[in-house]
């Protein structure tokens, strides 16, 4: 299964490039509770029915707590790779704290991260898993 990790953006169309650029079985939000809620139903909806994912998942993250941050995020990473799972980065979107954690992250669990560059419709890889 693949799995998109990333962080929920304001902006609904960061929050569902990759996934209508690419196939991907389940994509999972880290973001703030208040920027999340009043779009949540809406982007898993169109996930599910235009971009085919079969699962979409939302945790809330504390904006101010790195550690916390990285911490909730590894957990899901973690669970998600004992699955047998491959987890890959988004950076498309999102606020700078969450994505330090990203980057932390994609090393220890030697995940990927990429971007999706929109005006160019192309996906730029930042950091090779073992790289």
């Amino acid at each position: 299964m693949i799995v998109n990790i990333e962080f929920f953006d304001e902006e609904p169309i960061e929050n569902v490039i990759t996934n209508l650029n690419f196939e991907v079985d389940k994509t999972v939000f880290f973001g703030y509770e208040e920027v999340m809620k009043p779009q949540k139903r809406s982007i898993e909806r169109f996930l599910k029915t235009v971009c085919k994912v079969e699962d979409v998942e939302f945790y809330p993250v504390d904006p101010y707590d790195l550690m916390a941050i990285m911490k909730e995020i590894a957990n899901v990473v973690r669970k998600e790779q004992e699955m047998g799972n491959q987890v890959y980065f988004d950076l498309t979107g999102g606020e700078s704290l969450p994505l330090v954690a990203f980057g932390i992250l994609s090393q220890e669990f030697s995940a990927p991260m990429f971007m999706f560059d929109v005006k160019n419709r192309e996906l730029i890889e930042f950091c090779c898993a073992g790289n």
